[in-house]
C-alpha cells in the first residue's frame, strides 16, 4: 500500500497579505508527536501550528485540507 505524508515546517515569517494568515486545518491524517501518534484529530495552523483539536470541532471559517487525498 502506498503511504502519504504531509510535513509542516513552521516558518517564522510575518506577512500581512490577506489570505496568507488564514487558519487552516489538516484532517484525515496521522499527527506524529514525540511521544505518540494522534488520529481522528485536526492540526490547526496559520503561520505557526496553533493546536490539535477533534476533527468534528473545527472553528468556523477554517480552510480544511484533506490529507486522505
Amino acid at each position: 500500500m502506498k503511504k502519504k505524508a504531509i510535513v509542516l515546517i513552521a516558518q517564522n515569517t510575518r506577512n500581512n497579505n490577506a489570505g496568507e494568515n488564514k487558519m487552516k486545518a489538516i484532517v484525515n491524517g496521522k499527527i506524529i508527536l514525540k511521544d505518540r501518534i494522534v488520529e481522528g484529530s485536526a492540526l490547526l495552523y496559520s503561520n505557526v501550528i496553533e493546536g490539535i483539536v477533534p476533527a468534528d470541532k473545527l472553528p468556523e471559517g477554517v480552510e480544511v485540507i484533506d490529507a486522505k487525498g
